[in-house]
Formats: structure tokens, C-alpha cells, sequence
């Protein structure tokens, strides 16, 4: 197991929101359950935290993917960040 720490500004509202997605992972990984978890970031909203590592660098540098694939899937949680 790895240690990391991190530093997330953001709106209150939005961090609760990452709070819960997060326990929602470790939760399913207490358990053992294997599910899809949805995230919708409206990002030309509000939805725009900031995430640098513990020396205050970003994440990464890449451009992620942003195309859209609409699939059908089983929701056990969604998160509204933003």
C-alpha cells in the first residue's frame, strides 16, 4: 500500500462531493464489490477544482480524453461535481 497526499482547492460544495466519490471507492473496496461509479464534471460551470501533489506541481501535463461515448451501464453512484 502507497501513501499519497495531495492538495484539492475547489468550492465547498464540490470537495463534499469528492469527499463522498471517495468514500464510495474505498466503501466498494471494504466490500469487495466490483461497480461503475459516475462522475459528470461541468466543467464551463463551476466544476473546476485544482489538484497539485504534495510539493504544489499538477498532476500531469497531458490533454485527456473529452469525447463523449454513450454507453449503457449500471449506475451504483453519481457524483455532480460542479
Amino acid at each position: 500500500m502507497e501513501t499519497r497526499t495531495y492538495q484539492i482547492n475547489g468550492r465547498k460544495e464540490d470537495l463534499d462531493v469528492l469527499e463522498k466519490l471517495l468514500y464510495h471507492i474505498e466503501y466498494l473496496g471494504v466490500i469487495g464489490a466490483s461497480r461503475n461509479i459516475l462522475v459528470r464534471v461541468d466543467g464551463d460551470g463551476t466544476g473546476r477544482i485544482k489538484v497539485k501533489d504534495k510539493d504544489g506541481n499538477k498532476l500531469d501535463n497531458s490533454k485527456c480524453n473529452i469525447t463523449q461515448n454513450v454507453e449503457e451501464t449500471v449506475l451504483v453512484g453519481t457524483y455532480d461535481i460542479g
